[in-house]
């Protein structure tokens, strides 16, 4: 089965200077050695050019930086990459996280759904835990929230997780911007939010969740395996290499597969 990894985003900028996209490239290679993609902007394409270990270099415009435009520049790396890709399955991650587990290993090994069934997915997206939320935290934000770091699984289940880009694109920066600075929606929130009002049995408004917030645990659930991911992924973020994968606030591995048990049964 032909695999691709696509590696999304800035290679170094203002705020991250860092160019650590050789030492993810590196950690990837030690493993593997099927198709590897850079998604990145064209004024990256120098940087992108050094680069060695890699098959393909995947240009876009910059939607450039600001609390809205983050989830679109992700969303349009990601989009870009993938579509430029081949493999059958796929891990889209960045370019400053490496990896030394074979993440492709763990696609279908945990197929146990809810009764709810939110699923939008043949198979769970393999995912981190770290900035993966526990609905029963105290986080101001704490439902829908998971990850998006990096998301591994089968192509067309990918290519679902990303194709949220007209739908970002039909809401207005105004309005993004306003809920934004109310602390009402976060990235990792709107995302999910937006792929299951697509892809799930139930319209999940991003703008109020709450007649759905009994349901974040089945949608992580149904939708998600999380791996701990430093010691299980082994999946580390050199800009954010300070984070501990253990804050009372994020979805452990073994309370996910317990939660998950406990909701299935």
């Amino acid at each position: 089965m032909k695999r691709s990894i696509v590696l999304r985003g800035s290679l170094s900028f203002s705020k991250r200077p860092n160019f650590y996209a050789q030492n993810v490239i590196d950690s990837i290679r030690s493993w593997y050695d099927d198709e590897l993609i850079v998604s990145t902007w064209h004024d990256q394409e120098k940087s992108a050019r050094q680069l060695y270990g890699i098959d393909k270099i995947v240009l876009s415009t910059d939607p450039q930086p600001g609390p809205v435009q983050q989830m679109q520049r992700q969303l349009d790396s990601y989009y870009a990459g993938v579509h430029s890709s081949s493999g059958e399955q796929i891990l889209v991650t960045r370019t400053d996280i490496m990896h030394f587990n074979n993440l492709f290993n763990y696609i279908g090994s945990f197929k146990d759904k809810t009764k709810e069934d939110l699923s939008c997915f043949s198979e769970k997206l393999i995912i981190g835990n770290i900035m993966s939320i526990n609905p029963e935290s105290n986080e101001q934000l704490k439902t829908f929230r998971v990850c998006d770091w990096f998301q591994c699984g089968p192509r067309t289940d990918i290519e679902r997780w990303c194709s949220i880009v007209e739908d970002l694109a039909m809401i207005s920066r105004q309005e993004l911007q306003t809920y934004w600075d109310m602390g009402q929606i976060c990235t990792e929130k709107l995302w999910f939010c937006l792929v299951l009002n697509k892809y799930s049995k139930y319209k999940i408004d991003w703008r109020n969740t709450e007649p759905f917030d009994h349901l974040a645990w089945h949608a992580i659930i149904d939708n998600f395996m999380i791996l701990d991911q430093i010691s299980t992924a082994q999946s580390i973020n050199l800009n954010w290499s300070f984070q501990p994968q253990r804050l009372n606030c994020y979805v452990i591995e073994e309370d996910y597969i317990k939660k998950a048990r406990e909701i299935c049964a």
